[in-house]
């Protein structure tokens, strides 16, 4: 497969060069024959930018579980908590994580066999045996 390395060296340009004409950047000022000759060669190997791109498959999101020890109403009166509660939100979203479940302790229905389903498990708030 050509790439635009390859088309540089023959066009005597920068690789840099080929993916602005190639891409019709406006902004980047080249001479018509330095224009011409990139287009050239390119036409030569029958390269098109959109299709000599790699395909990088979709990220999956991954998953994770958070584990508290807060209740609603104790989180609810300790700006700490809120913070730490709204931080693991904000962060988990930039980072493309999907919060799967918010278990509050104690809670008699989860199983802790029941983390081998995530990808990540965030532990906020005081545990004892």
């Amino acid at each position: 497969m050509t790439g635009i390395r390859k088309i540089a060296r023959e066009a005597g340009v920068s690789p840099a060069s080929v993916s602005r004409v190639l891409s019709n950047d406006s902004s980047f000022s080249v001479s018509k024959q330095t224009r011409a000759r990139i287009k050239k060669v390119a036409a030569k190997y029958n390269y098109h930018p959109h299709l000599n791109r790699p395909v990088t498959p979709p990220i999956t999101p991954r998953s994770i579980l958070v584990l508290t020890t807060h209740s609603l109403e104790t989180e609810a009166h300790d700006p700490y908590f809120i913070q730490v509660h709204d931080g693991i939100i904000q962060e988990a979203s930039k980072q493309n994580i999907q919060i799967k479940a918010f278990v509050r302790f104690p809670n008699k229905a989860f199983q802790f066999t029941d983390a081998q389903k995530y990808d990540g498990v965030i532990v906020a708030g005081v545990f004892t045996q």
